[in-house]
């Protein structure tokens, strides 16, 4: 069943948006990529990326409250070399997209807009654009600004003015 009551999507949606994980990324995460924080949150360590093939560039995402939760809810007797999701990336694309459909959200949604969304909210907030990089590995300040353009035009000048 897909509701975001599901176990299964609370995670996808906590991994793809709060984390800003690459539907490859989400599939190819192991139990032991995750380590346990300071209150309760969640690191965790992508291994390899479309920007790091080789696995050589540290990149810790981090988790909080509920969507470490979310992630966590999924382990129950789960070893360390267990898939945290255990769906290949096409089928979580899938579920993110039914989820929007059944959230009412009309326009394309994809597993690539978590790292849209992880971006402009960052951006909204007031994080720098080496803050936003480094939440979400972007290796250019090009694809932040690209990501975070409306919420960009949201906090300037004429929001700020007009």
């Amino acid at each position: 069943m897909l509701t975001i009551g599901n176990p299964l999507d609370k995670a996808i949606v906590a991994l793809a948006f709060m984390a800003g994980l690459r539907r490859s990324e989400i599939a190819a995460l192991t139990w032991n990529d995750l380590e346990e924080s300071e209150n309760e949150n969640l690191l965790i360590h992508v291994r390899t990326s479309k920007t790091n093939r080789a696995g050589e560039d540290t990149d810790i995402r981090l988790l909080k409250n509920g969507f470490a939760k979310a992630v966590r809810d999924l382990r129950s007797g789960a070893s360390e070399h267990d898939p945290v999701i255990g769906l290949k990336p096409q089928r979580i694309s899938q579920r993110i997209t039914a989820l929007a459909k059944q959230a009412g959200i009309t326009h394309k949604l994809t597993a690539h807009s978590g790292r849209v969304g992880l971006a402009s909210e960052l951006t909204a907030r007031g994080a720098s654009t080496t803050e936003t990089m480094l939440a979400g590995n972007w290796k250019t300040a090009r694809m932040v600004a690209h990501y975070s353009a409306g919420a960009k035009a949201q906090r300037g000048a004429v929001a700020k003015f007009l």
